[in-house]
């Protein structure tokens, strides 16, 4: 196959929370990728006692391979969009992702949010 679609979900640990993310992307064989993500934190609203969406960040991304091999992928990808509705950023950072199968593994990365460091950790499953 050249082309898949990539769906990851997972967690970043920033300096101010930590925040959930979901994306999907379209990726080539030689895992150049593009596609849209969606991160927010979690807080219990003291009203209702409901989960409310803290820090909504929305957009897009491009990934590069650095280095891969069968079981082992290093890459750099550049997330941008827009910050609880009001604030465009741009987002740089690498990830080491572990093939467990040829459709699914696991990911660790790390990246610079809030002017600091971040460290993240995602599943992916190659749908198609």
């Amino acid at each position: 196959m050249a082309q898949q679609v990539v769906l990851q979900s997972g967690v970043e640990k920033t300096v101010s929370n930590m925040e959930y993310t979901a994306t999907l992307g379209f990726e080539m064989k030689s895992l150049f990728g593009i596609g849209g993500f969606y991160q927010a934190g979690l807080h219990r609203s003291s009203e209702s006692g409901s989960l409310d969406p803290l820090n909504p960040f929305f957009g897009g991304f491009l990934q590069m391979p650095i280095a891969k091999s069968e079981r082992l992928s290093f890459l750099v990808n550049v997330r941008a969009g827009i910050v609880n509705e009001n604030f465009f950023a741009v987002v740089p950072g690498v990830e080491t992702r572990v093939h467990l199968s040829p459709r699914t593994g696991f990911s660790v990365g790390s990246a610079l949010r809030h002017g600091h460091p971040s460290f993240s950790a995602r599943l992916f499953l190659k749908m198609f």
